[in-house]
C-alpha cells in the first residue's frame, strides 16, 4: 500500500510549482486572446468581460436607480445588459438569482462604467485571495514548511481559482468567509466565527451546509451566524 507523502517530500517536488508557473500565464494568454480584435468587451464565445459579474453590475445599477421591482425580471435584466454591452448576442442571459443584499453591496461599483467596475471587482477578488493565502500560510504549519516560491506558484496556478477570478464569480469571498471562520474556531471564538460564516448567506445553499456542520461541532457559532 503506497505511503502518503511527507511534508519534506512535498516540498521537494518540482512538478506542482513548475505546473503553476505555466498555468497562470497560459490561462491569462488564452483569456486575453479570446477578446480579439479588442473592439469591445465581449469574448469570441459570446460571454462578456468577467462574464458572471455582468449580472451583479445590472443588479447594482437597479439598486442605484431604486428599481427593486425588476431585480429578478430576467427579460428586463437581459435588456439592461444589452444596453451596457451592445455587442452581446441578443439571446445572452444571466439571471440574477442571489439575495437582494448582494445587489445592495455591489451597487457602488455600478456607479462606474462596466469595464471599470469589472476591473475593480477583479482587483478586489485578487486582493481577497492574496489575504486568504497569507492567513492559510500563517495558520497551517504544513504550508509554512512549503517553500514560498512553490506555495505561490501552486496558488497562482490553481485552475479552479483562476476560472473563478476570470469568470467574475463570488466564490473567492465564500472561501475567505470559511477560512476566517475556521481561524476563529481554532481560537475558540465560535460566535465571532458564526458572524464571519454568516457572510456566506449570499449563497444560502452553501450557508445551510456550513451551518449544519457547525450545529454538530460548534453550536454557539449559529448564534453569530444569525447576527
Amino acid at each position: 500500500m503506497p505511503q502518503p507523502l511527507r511534508v519534506t517530500e512535498l516540498t521537494s517536488l518540482s512538478g506542482p510549482p513548475l505546473m503553476g508557473r505555466w498555468i497562470l500565464p497560459l490561462m491569462l494568454l488564452l483569456w486575453v486572446a479570446s477578446f480579439w480584435p479588442y473592439d469591445d468587451f465581449v469574448a469570441s464565445n459570446g460571454s462578456p468581460y468577467l462574464a458572471d459579474y455582468a449580472q451583479f453590475y445590472v443588479a447594482g445599477a437597479k439598486v442605484l436607480d431604486g428599481d427593486f421591482a425588476t431585480l429578478y425580471d430576467n427579460a428586463d435584466n437581459q435588456r439592461c445588459m444589452l444596453e451596457v454591452l451592445p455587442s452581446l448576442e441578443p439571446g445572452f442571459s444571466l439571471p440574477f438569482r442571489y439575495p437582494p443584499h448582494v445587489a445592495v453591496i455591489l451597487a457602488p461599483l455600478a456607479m462606474f462604467s462596466y469595464p471599470v467596475a469589472a476591473t475593480l471587482f477583479a482587483f478586489i477578488s485578487v486582493a481577497t485571495y492574496v489575504a486568504v493565502l497569507i492567513v492559510l500560510r500563517r495558520e497551517l504549519a504544513v504550508l509554512r514548511n512549503v517553500p514560498l516560491g512553490a506555495y505561490l506558484a501552486m496558488a497562482a496556478g490553481f485552475p479552479l481559482v483562476l476560472e473563478t477570478l476570470i469568470g467574475g464569480q463570488l466564490s473567492i469571498f465564500g472561501l475567505a468567509s470559511v477560512v476566517g471562520a475556521a481561524c476563529l474556531l481554532r481560537r475558540n471564538h465560535p460566535i465571532s466565527a458564526g458572524v464571519v460564516l454568516g457572510l456566506l448567506c449570499y449563497k444560502p445553499n452553501v450557508a445551510l451546509l456550513m451551518g449544519l456542520g457547525c450545529c454538530l461541532r460548534y453550536p454557539k457559532a449559529i448564534l453569530g451566524g444569525l447576527v
